[in-house]
């Protein structure tokens, strides 16, 4: 077992957001049973009441799972230097069965509270809570996923053995295993550079157009994912090694290393953030009829849309500029 202070403080951080939305959980079962805005009864009060406590408790433990991701990759980046064989975080998510997953299933965490946060926002801010009942469904899925994050992590630190050897990122990366690591390695740049930047670029443009027409906000979510997908396929194919000016090292998780200056801390955030806020985008679209013409979903809205439309442009204008200042020439 591998625990440093990082380490103690990604599982701290997933322990006090499963009990928070575990404690939520009653509430969202009771709002989805029982809640009634026409109603002045007792109950429908008391529930009124609840949504002053568990729900910003909800906020809180979310809002905290997406800064124990970097945290997480952060360790486990640091945690290399301590297993025979790894060079990177890939060395040390590959010591154990469980690490990918356990990286994963925080990313999904993260997506999908970012989704809760926005609906939460607009819900707090609209008299007569119109999302309750969609926010408490929603908190229904996230308890159980906040609870696989804390069982995944702890069994992955509890796993890992410093005396056991594990395999550098290059043999996850490398074209001749036939794996899908290695298949997005193995995507020609010369198809995957204008494959990138016309996703990142329509991912943008469907955000911005957010700002007129919120109809679109399924469409932005839809481009939002595949940009995300074709980004990271980008990252692995050509990005990463215009910045390593090494045509053989495929690594995505090598960007947060100090050698290449962590320039995936620049890097990733934007993407992340843009994904995150076009899936929201589209969350608002079949919900749009609950809160109608409110205040506080325009002012949402405009807001993910800009983050969206702005986070796809920097990811991509940072990426430009990486390629630009690399000596490498792969075109």
């Amino acid at each position: 077992m591998l625990l440093r202070p990082l380490a103690l403080a990604v599982l701290a951080a997933a322990l006090t957001g499963t009990l928070l939305l575990g404690a939520a959980l009653p509430h969202a079962w009771r709002v989805l049973r029982r809640w009634n805005p026409a109603d002045a009864g007792e109950a429908q009060v008391r529930l009124e009441r609840d949504t002053w406590l568990f729900p910003p408790l909800a906020a809180f433990a979310l809002a905290l799972q997406a800064l124990a991701l970097p945290l997480f990759l952060l360790d486990a980046d640091r945690a290399a230097a301590l297993l025979p064989g790894a060079m990177c975080a890939v060395g040390t998510l590959r010591a154990s069965a469980l690490g990918f997953p356990a990286l994963f299933t925080h990313l999904a965490l993260v997506l999908l509270g970012s989704v809760w946060l926005a609906l939460h926002r607009i819900d707090a801010r609209t008299p007569g809570a119109p999302l309750a009942r969609p926010l408490a469904a929603l908190l229904g899925v996230l308890a159980p996923l906040q609870a696989a994050v804390l069982g995944l992590q702890a069994a992955f630190y509890a796993d890992l053995d410093p005396a056991r050897v594990t395999s550098c990122c290059q043999t996850l990366f490398d074209p001749a295993t036939g794996t899908a690591a290695g298949g997005l390695a193995a995507w020609a740049p010369g198809r995957a550079l204008p494959a990138f930047i016309g996703a990142l670029l329509l991912a943008a443009a469907l955000a911005f157009a957010c700002l007129r027409k919120p109809a679109l906000g399924l469409w932005a979510a839809l481009a939002g994912l595949a940009a995300a997908a074709v980004a990271c396929a980008g990252i692995t194919s050509f990005l990463g090694p215009y910045v390593y000016e090494l045509p053989g090292h495929h690594c995505p998780f090598c960007l947060l290393q100090p050698e290449y200056a962590r320039v995936g801390w620049l890097l990733y955030p934007p993407l992340l953030g843009a994904t995150a806020a076009a899936l929201a985008l589209g969350a608002l679209h079949p919900l749009r009829g609950r809160f109608q013409a409110a205040p506080a979903a325009a002012a949402t809205a405009r807001r993910l849309a800009w983050t969206a439309g702005l986070g796809f442009l920097a990811f991509l204008v940072l990426s430009l500029v990486l390629i630009g200042r690399s000596r490498l020439i792969l075109l």
